[in-house]
């Protein structure tokens, strides 16, 4: 896999991220690709993206951040199985309690102890476990257009309301197969457009971004890499099970889409109960709210980092 020249890399046992290092100084990608040389402000911006997406599709919001003079480092992270990071075919160490232990690695490696950190979709996900298991280093916490993993009965909730004629969640089933390794290469564009819509009414994903993801999951072994996101699913739930009483006690927004079809609101009512400082925004906007509404999504970052 041939690494871009604007992203860096950093190695975590066996697994290898790549991550986009914006410094608010000059507004451009810092270049290079030293762990240990970084020019980091004060409580760095963290940014994880979802599926099947990665770095890149944090681009309008931190234009949009640095064009209104945010003042600290943004690290964008390509998570392990897509972007340009490590596509390990052992499915077991997609759960996302070992997923937020690698970035937490590669912060370390960066020696980043007090972060802000934004997680969107799946990304929300590894945000929520980081967390859970290192909540003195994170500062802020913003959670996009995801189920919340402590919060149960959003999330039966939640579940009640996309029960109908049509089960749009059919993705989640066959992602959980062998068939994605055996039916989606050489087919890549045709199945990542079919996600990577925006409701109507609703400004489109940049065509620029999509072009990228579609580039990136023809990188050789990524549709099964990004299955296993979802393969280990069940070992996830389990896991969330036990925590059904944390409490996430930093600051926290909570920044949705409200035409989202597959987290719906229903999602997120009641969640003061597991995020007592929390606060909810929403946009009008489908799943990719932060691509559909940039400049909205980090305008609500602003109101709660500065």
């Amino acid at each position: 896999m041939r690494i871009p020249e604007h992203k860096k890399t950093a190695t975590i046992g066996s697994v290898t991220l790549s991550y986009v290092h914006y410094t608010p100084a000059t507004q451009e990608q810092s270049t290079g690709l030293s762990a240990h040389s970084e020019n980091l402000t004060e409580h760095p911006l963290v940014l994880l993206h979802g599926w099947p997406e990665a770095s890149h599709s944090w681009k309008g919001v931190v234009d949009a951040l640095l064009g209104s003079g945010f003042s600290r480092s943004i690290i964008c992270v390509d998570l392990k199985g897509l972007g340009h990071s490590s596509r390990s075919l052992d499915w077991k160490t997609y759960k996302k309690q070992t997923m937020a232990s690698e970035v937490m690695g590669l912060l370390d490696q960066l020696q980043i102890q007090r972060f802000d950190l934004v997680g969107h979709d799946w990304g929300g996900v590894v945000a929520q476990e980081l967390a859970i298991q290192w909540p003195e280093n994170v500062r802020k916490l913003v959670i996009s257009n995801i189920s919340l993993i402590t919060h149960l009965e959003g999330l039966r909730r939640g579940r009640e309301t996309k029960q109908g004629i049509f089960d749009v969640d059919w993705y989640q089933s066959f992602q959980q197969t062998d068939l994605p390794a055996q039916l989606i290469p050489g087919k890549e564009e045709t199945f990542l457009r079919y996600f990577l819509r925006s409701p109507e009414g609703v400004p489109s994903i940049p065509e620029e971004s999509i072009h990228e993801s579609i580039e990136c999951y023809r990188i050789q072994g990524t549709p099964a890499a990004a299955s296993y996101w979802y393969r280990t699913l069940p070992y996830d739930t389990r896991r969330w099970l036990t925590l059904r009483k944390h409490r996430f006690e930093m600051p926290t927004l909570l920044l949705y889409g409200t035409r989202d079809p597959i987290i719906n609101m229903n999602y997120v009512e009641g969640f003061e109960e597991s995020f007592p400082n929390g606060k909810l925004v929403e946009l009008d906007a489908g799943h990719f709210c932060h691509e559909e509404r940039p400049g909205e999504f980090a305008r609500a970052l602003r109101d709660l980092l500065d």
